[in-house]
């Protein structure tokens, strides 16, 4: 039941109680009359006494009654009726207020028990949209980060970077996210860390994963762990092939592996979406 229904039960409740009132009102003023009426006759009879006694007093002589008055003994019997009439109209209309009023009670507390409920149901309402939403914003950034190319979300491990060995090849495949990737780490490498960056981004040779090698593991140890923190991207530490000579490192790009995106990498991209 709506807010609008039980407004239009009290209404009518209010005007019952009313009507109620009124009725109340009326056998009051029926008690009123009869007990008025009885004061009269109270004084009539004293009066009748009296001229009696007056008389038998004046003549030395008891006079003869007189006839009863047909008037007088209808209008005491309508004031004994109007009394007794008026306390049972009374009494019905003061029951029938007293139901009333806890009809009126028990639906006002029944509003007020749906109006929380509804209040509630709005906050939870609005508590589950709120949530949908910060769920909707996070799996869209997920999505987008998922989709988009790799790169750095953090510069702050490249920059404390520590390298005795400051000659730097990046390579990746031929396809154009592997390309991308490789440009901007090298472009990166070069601006944040100072190292000297050989980019040699689009070669043939397919590259199965992204690793970082070198004739130092520890020193490529190091870089493939802070490009690993850098990127979100997982970068492996291997020992390089024969074929490379013994200089320098190498940042070999594979093809972009499924991954999963940290937390920090989420905030920060719902950030830049808000």
């Amino acid at each position: 039941m709506d807010d609008s229904a039980f407004k239009s039960i009290l209404d009518g409740f209010e005007r019952t109680r009313v009507l109620l009132d009124g009725w109340l009102g009326f056998w009051t003023w029926l008690v009123v009359v009869g007990v008025a009426f009885e004061l009269v006759f109270i004084i009539w009879d004293f009066s009748e006494d009296r001229r009696v006694w007056l008389d038998a007093a004046t003549h030395a002589r008891i006079p003869f009654p007189a006839r009863p008055s047909r008037l007088k003994l209808i209008f005491e019997i309508l004031s004994v009726v109007f009394v007794v009439a008026g306390v049972v109209g009374e009494l019905r209309i003061e029951a029938r207020l007293g139901t009333l009023e806890t009809y009126i009670r028990q639906t006002n507390e029944d509003r007020v028990a749906q109006l929380q409920k509804e209040a509630g149901d709005a906050a939870y309402s609005a508590t589950i949209a709120k949530g949908a939403a910060d769920v909707a914003v996070r799996d869209e950034a997920t999505l987008a980060l998922l989709v988009s190319g790799r790169q750095i979300f953090d510069t702050k491990p490249i920059k404390a970077l520590r390298l005795n060995s400051k000659l730097v090849y990046v390579m990746s495949g031929d396809t154009e996210e592997a390309k991308s990737f490789c440009k901007a780490l090298s472009a990166d490498l070069h601006r944040i860390a100072g190292m000297n960056t050989k980019p040699s981004c689009g070669s043939s040779y397919p590259y199965s994963e992204t690793v970082v090698c070198g004739s130092s593991l520890p020193e490529s140890g190091a870089l493939a762990m802070a490009l690993a923190e850098a990127t979100h991207v997982p970068f492996k530490s291997i020992p390089c092939d024969p074929m490379y000579p013994d200089t320098g490192l190498r940042v070999l790009i594979g093809p972009k592996p499924p991954f999963v995106i940290p937390p920090n990498a989420k905030k920060a991209q719902g950030s830049s979406h808000k």
